[in-house]
C-alpha cells in the first residue's frame, strides 16, 4: 500500500537550479509523506541495501534515512497527499526543506532554487571525499555532482578468502 506501483500516482516534475545564476544543479533529496514513509524519485529504489561492500548507485542511507542523488530535472510519482522534500547539495549550499501537496488527477511541477552561501573554489580551496570504498565510477560521479565535490578518491580494498 505504500509503494508507487500499488497506488494511483500523479507525476510531479521537479527542477533544481542555482538561485543566483539559474544554472541547473544536481543534489541529494529525501521525500516523505505525513506518516514519514520515504517516496523515491522515479528510477530510484524505495529500499536500499545497507550491507558492506555494496555499490547501491544513486541511493544512500544516512542515519537511517534514505536519500537519492538526482539530476537537475527529475520526476516523482506520488499518490494524492501531503509531502515534505529535503534538498541538500554539499556544505556550500543552504539546505532546503519544502512542504507540498499532490491532488488526485493533478500533475504538477516544482521549481527549487538552491542558494550558494559560500564558494570555496573561488578562494583556492577544493572539496572532495578522499576516502571511499566500493563505489563504481558511475556512483562516484553521482556523489560528486550531488554534493558539489571536486574530487572523489575511491580506494582499493581486498578480500582474503
Amino acid at each position: 500500500r505504500n509503494h508507487a506501483l500499488q497506488r494511483s500516482t500523479q507525476e510531479v516534475k521537479v527542477t533544481l537550479r542555482d538561485a543566483d545564476t539559474g544554472e541547473p544543479l544536481h543534489a541529494r533529496i529525501h521525500v516523505h509523506d505525513q506518516s514519514g514513509d520515504y517516496w523515491p524519485p522515479r528510477g530510484h529504489a524505495k529500499r536500499v541495501a545497507e550491507g558492506g561492500r555494496e555499490d547501491i548507485g544513486g541511493d544512500l542511507v544516512i542515519e537511517g534515512r534514505t536519500w537519492a542523488y538526482v539530476r537537475p530535472d527529475f520526476t516523482l510519482s506520488l499518490p494524492a497527499g501531503k509531502y515534505r522534500m529535503e534538498v541538500m547539495r554539499g556544505p556550500e549550499y543552504e539546505p532546503r526543506s519544502l512542504d507540498f501537496a499532490v491532488g488526485p488527477g493533478q500533475a504538477s511541477a516544482i521549481d527549487i532554487p538552491l542558494r550558494r552561501w559560500l564558494n570555496m573554489a573561488r578562494r583556492g580551496w577544493y572539496s572532495g571525499d578522499t576516502h571511499t570504498h566500493f563505489l563504481s565510477p558511475h556512483s562516484a560521479r553521482l556523489e560528486a555532482e550531488g554534493e558539489d565535490l571536486n574530487v572523489i578518491n575511491v580506494l582499493l580494498s581486498s578480500v582474503l578468502n
